[in-house]
C-alpha cells in the first residue's frame, strides 16, 4: 500500500522503478489529493482507495479491506 496526498510528481518518478513482478497488487491510499495523483495512479494500472477523512491512520485502516492479497 502506498499512502499519499498530492504526490503526483513523486509517483511519476517512483512507480516506473517498481518491478511489478515482486508483488500481486499495488494499492494507493489517497488522502483526497488535489493534484493528479489519483488520475496518474489509475492511468498506470494501480488500484486506488480514496480516504473519507484525513490522516495516515485512516489510509491504513480504510485501505486495509480494499486489497485482494
Amino acid at each position: 500500500m502506498i499512502p499519499c496526498l498530492n504526490e503526483e510528481e513523486g509517483m511519476r518518478q517512483m512507480i516506473p522503478r517498481i518491478d511489478r513482478g515482486w508483488c500481486h497488487q499495488i494499492l494507493v491510499a489517497d488522502g483526497q489529493s488535489h493534484d493528479g495523483t489519483v488520475a496518474y495512479s489509475r492511468e498506470v494500472g494501480l488500484e486506488v482507495y480514496v480516504q473519507r477523512g484525513p490522516g495516515i491512520r485512516r489510509a491504513y485502516i480504510g485501505g486495509d479491506g480494499e486489497g485482494d492479497g
